[in-house]
């Protein structure tokens, strides 16, 4: 079989190494942690590579915090939501009540 022009083997028959988070862009060596900031809503890390004496800051997306503070907000408004179109509808009373916001 031929392969196409663009495709670009680094080494045939071998497995690529996995490709780790926590390698140094640089110089590949792996770096060592000092650093978790999350106080934005942002999972960034620092990082320390005793190879080249850089550090990098690797973003991890979102904050579990703030996807968890994000999701108990919605459901509040959604708590909310049903009891504005029925008043009497009882498990969004039950739902507020559980998250500590009984009327």
């Amino acid at each position: 079989m031929k392969w196409p022009a663009w495709l670009k083997l680094a080494r045939p028959g071998k497995p690529l190494p996995p490709v780790s988070p926590t390698g140094c862009p640089t110089c590949g060596r792996e770096m060592i942690f000092v650093e978790k900031f999350t106080m934005m809503g942002d999972d960034r890390r620092t990082y320390r590579c005793n190879g080249c004496r850089k550090e990098h800051i690797v973003d991890f997306g979102t904050a579990m915090w703030k996807l968890m503070s994000d999701a108990n907000n919605l459901a509040i408004a959604d708590y909310r939501a049903a009891l504005k179109i029925n008043p009497d509808d009882q498990s969004a009373k039950v739902g507020l009540k559980r998250l500590g916001l009984d009327q």
